[in-house]
């Protein structure tokens, strides 16, 4: 909102000091210019949202509670059923993907 709120106060600013008579190519390339930027600033998608949205909350508590599902199965050496989920391990690692270090040091005790 404030982006578009100083795009306004300079659009007004403009045509409240500019000459009462202008060329009337200019002015038109001018206007659509201006409104061509004012879509692409209006519609494009804001890249800081994508971002922390609850996705490490999201992955320990579905690949979290599946891992420790399967500590019964680590405990007795149950390599035949812990085989099939070995994948969950790897997915619990992307909890923590905005912290590099701790990222690498659990992604190599998954691998």
């Amino acid at each position: 909102a404030l982006p578009l709120a100083l795009v306004a106060a300079a659009c007004t600013l403009r045509l409240a000091f500019a000459p009462a008579f202008s060329s009337g190519m200019a002015a038109r390339r001018e206007m659509l210019g201006a409104v061509a930027a004012s879509v692409v600033a209006l519609n494009s998608p804001l890249p800081a949202l994508a971002d922390w949205q609850g996705e490490p909350s999201r992955a320990l508590k579905k690949y979290g509670s599946a891992v420790l599902a399967l500590e019964g199965a680590v405990a007795k050496g149950d390599l035949a059923a812990i085989k099939p989920k070995l994948r969950k391990f790897t997915l619990l690692c992307g909890a923590w993907r905005f912290e590099p270090s701790d990222f690498r040091k659990f992604s190599a005790i998954a691998d």
